[in-house]
């Protein structure tokens, strides 16, 4: 194993993002972007599209937990969702596209697998992205099969 690779590991466990870890290491970022393809070495996403640390240099061991958080009911779901809710969107293509951006996909490869305009991917990721817990939200809603026309009529 190369120093370089060693030091850039290292960087990607501390939540680096490329740029800085190639700062860190005194090398150009193509350098580190070609030792990313062929290593595989996974780093946080740019701090910039508010993602913090989400690097994964390898596996980590989660710390059992006292207890569950509590799980959010449909109601409460239902009022976050009010404020995204869009008749030619549903919870279920929302949480797809933040899913699939929170795995590194880039708009243009989710919007072609969806089927969908490029610009209308991202703009609704944008949009899903502010509002508070709305990942959450989702995921109750795509549990109880709640389009946004029903999440209206609960809100209410």
């Amino acid at each position: 194993m190369t120093d370089l690779r060693k030091r850039l590991i290292e960087c990607a466990a501390r939540g680096m993002n490329q740029t800085e870890a190639a700062e860190s290491c005194g090398c150009d970022r193509s350098v580190v972007v070609k030792l990313v393809r062929q290593e595989g070495i996974q780093f946080a996403t740019h701090r910039r599209y508010g993602y913090k640390a989400a690097a994964l240099a390898g596996p980590k061991a989660s710390a059992p937990q006292a207890e569950d958080p509590p799980q959010m009911s449909v109601d409460q779901a239902a009022r976050i969702l009010a404020a995204v809710a869009h008749p030619k969107w549903s919870p279920a293509l929302d949480a797809d596209i933040l899913a699939r951006k929170d795995r590194g996909q880039h708009f243009t490869r989710i919007a072609a697998e969806m089927r969908l305009p490029r610009v209308a991917v991202e703009q609704r990721w944008h949009r899903l992205r502010i509002v508070a817990r709305v990942d959450e939200a989702l995921t109750v809603a795509v549990r109880h099969r709640l389009s946004y026309a029903a999440t209206a009529e609960v809100a209410l």
